[in-house]
């Protein structure tokens, strides 16, 4: 019997034993079919089970610590990608690549490169004196499918082994990869090479400011995507705790646009999200205009800012602006809380902004497509709620003016492709060719040393000022990107609206691709791998507990979603809520505020001048050797003539997903 069907087995037993970490503002009154076990592989060994006194106790020592949360959302890699060789300190457990799971089956089958033939995941590496994995260019890759569709067939109901076939055909249900002939053309080669993109993983001479953070604060290494889909989905998911299944649930779903018709794998637009489609037409004046793509999508279901502003939601029930959701608007209206401030900073976000024509993606922006936000009469829908992310008119320059509130909330994303911010990549050849700070792979996108730079700078204007002391830092990523990650995600609820009918009929609405998320902070365990069971919606639990919020689920609007087994995804009873990467001792006071060293990086840049070595980490053996004839994209973009640089980007690009 394989490790993956033992761990199935048993599965419904391990997290019995992780509900205890949902705590007092848990509800109890789902739906059986909500409730139902987690399907999908988890191992019982590598799940935490903390009590619920101690974790009782960490949140009301968080309620009154923690004033500031700061999500930082970049994009598209899996945890395989960045920290699948990461080895842990003090002799920790890491579920990475050196995992009996991982050894057991993590090589993928590639059709293309022969029948039988599979491929192991394989470190890339800026460091020259690594000649076996040293290659040009390491940080400039593109990536792979990583809509509903793709996700799920890569996945493939937990076998983990189509991610190759996913990215060497246009669409793998009417064709299949062959054999590529004796002596391949170059662009069959180049082609076959961008498939391999997505097997790639890195170490700490290439991303070391990440494997720092790791190093000296808390990563977590069974966080999930709550969503399978790409990047619409995954950040309106990170700021709702849905991607709409309670509208559709509801019967409330009259937005839902199909101006394209099903696609070839039966997937259609509308609700609930799966796909990247821009926002609705843009109803303020402040924003940044976006035009073109469609279909365009609205939303209408409860979101944290809600939950965090009872002021703006009386605000909005005055000007008549309540979506499709008057009932949750009426409850929170009249909610005897604080009101917290709280923001969307996206680089490019603001109208005349130098790179608003570059570095903004409106599918990215997630509050755009709510429509009690992106509309003119709205409270929410203000220039002090999204607000630009520039250097100069961002959240560093709202840091260095001591601007912020005394709490709050803000969820922060770079530019997609442009940036204000002083980093280019390494290879001069490259410069203006990987052009963003998101970190989303791909040519006109961007290099991950300057993302990872990018990442430092914000960090570091955080952990200097006033705001540090009261804290904490969530750095994560939207969605996988296709990368490859070979640790099965777990299956929570019913029947996701997309899947009931059709080639993945029955499959709930998420889990997705796990993904990397870090928690820097004063009040962080120091150099803690947290094994709880985790995904978007333990985001949400955290903020909800921080600032003592009731759940998005137990809003009225969302009960019909309840009901069938569709919640948000922080009323999942399985998951845990990010209260596990905090340290007790540091709430309490009783230990020295901060780890051992300080989180601030001196001087970020590209190249880094930090390494394995300087960190004192030695990155876990690669499981694969580089493949013969390897290059990555941007090798290939640079040395692309100029002339021929746009079309190299289509062919190296997946628009921004």
């Amino acid at each position: 019997m394989g490790v993956r069907r033992q761990a199935a087995m048993v599965s419904a037993a391990a997290f019995v034993i992780v509900t205890a970490a949902i705590g007092s503002n848990a509800v109890t009154s789902q739906s059986t079919a909500d409730a139902v076990p987690v399907r999908g592989h988890t191992n019982p060994e590598s799940i935490s089970a903390p009590t619920g006194l101690s974790r009782d106790w960490i949140r009301a020592l968080a309620h009154q610590r923690i004033k500031h949360v700061f999500v930082l959302v970049q994009e598209n890699h899996s945890f395989d990608n960045y920290f699948g060789l990461y080895p842990g300190t003090g002799g920790q457990r890491v579920e990475n690549l050196g995992s009996p799971i991982a050894r057991y089956d993590d090589c993928v089958p590639d059709p293309e490169a022969g029948i039988g033939v599979c491929q192991r995941p394989f470190l890339i590496t800026t460091n020259k004196s690594n000649s076996a994995h040293y290659v040009p260019d390491a940080p400039d890759i593109t990536d792979g499918a990583n809509d509903r569709f793709g996700q799920q067939y890569a996945v493939d109901g937990g076998k983990m082994d189509r991610f190759i076939i996913e990215n060497e055909v246009s669409n793998p249900l009417t064709s299949q990869p062959t054999p590529l002939p004796p002596s391949p053309s170059p662009s069959d080669v180049e082609n076959h090479n961008d498939a391999l993109n997505i097997m790639t993983t890195y170490d700490c001479d290439t991303l070391p400011y990440l494997w720092y953070y790791a190093k000296n604060f808390a990563l977590f290494d069974h966080y999930f995507q709550a969503n399978t889909g790409d990047s619409t989905p995954a950040n309106v998911q990170l700021f709702a705790a849905q991607i709409g299944q309670t509208e559709v649930a509801a019967g409330k779903e009259p937005y839902g646009i199909s101006t394209d018709p099903p696609g070839v794998n039966g997937y259609t637009n509308g609700l609930p999200l799966g796909d990247d489609n821009n926002p609705p037409p843009l109803q303020l004046s402040f924003v940044s205009p976006y035009t073109g793509a469609t279909p365009q999508q609205v939303i209408s279901v409860a979101s944290l800012p809600m939950l965090l502003n009872p002021r703006q939601d009386r605000a909005a029930v005055m000007a008549g602006v309540e979506g499709l959701i008057p009932d949750d608007f009426a409850l929170e209206a009249n909610a005897h809380r604080l009101s917290y401030p709280w923001a969307w900073y996206e680089e490019g976000t603001y109208a005349g902004s130098p790179v608003s024509s570059t570095a903004f993606s409106p599918h990215h922006e997630a509050p755009l497509y709510f429509d009690y936000i992106n509309n003119a009469n709205s409270p929410f829908g203000t220039a002090a709620n999204l607000r630009d992310n520039t250097v100069t008119n961002g959240l560093l320059a709202d840091i260095k003016a001591n601007a912020l509130p005394a709490a709050g909330v803000y969820w922060v994303k770079g530019g997609a492709h442009g940036t204000t911010y002083p980093f280019v990549p390494a290879d001069p050849g490259l410069v203006g060719v990987y052009v963003g700070t998101d970190d989303h792979p791909g040519v006109d996108a961007s290099d991950h040393q300057v993302a990872e730079a990018y990442v430092a700078t914000l960090v570091n204007a955080i952990a200097a000022s006033k705001y540090w002391q009261d804290s904490v830092i969530i750095l994560t990523w939207d969605d996988s990107g296709g990368m490859y990650d070979h640790y099965e995600p777990p299956r929570y609820g019913a029947t996701c609206p997309d899947d009931a009918t059709g080639y993945f009929a029955g499959m709930p609405c998420g889990d997705g691709v796990r993904l990397p998320l870090l928690v820097i902070s004063p009040f962080a365990k120091t150099g803690a791998v947290v094994h709880d069971a985790s995904d978007g919606g333990s985001i949400a639990k955290f903020i909800e507990d921080v600032f003592e919020l009731p759940r998005l689920g137990s809003l009225p609007d969302e009960a019909a979603g309840v009901a069938a087994g569709l919640a948000p995804a922080d009323l999942n009873p399985y998951t845990g809520d990010l209260m596990g990467a905090l340290d007790f001792d540091k709430l309490m006071g009783s230990a020295s505020l901060g780890p051992a060293v300080s989180p601030i990086i001196p001087a970020p840049s590209v190249p880094p001048k930090m390494s394995c070595a300087s960190l004192r980490l030695t990155p876990l053996t690669s499981p694969g050797a580089i493949p013969a004839g390897f290059e990555t994209a941007g090798w290939y973009a640079d040395h692309t003539p100029p002339a021929l640089r746009r079309r190299a980007a289509r062919r190296h690009s997946d628009a921004g997903d």
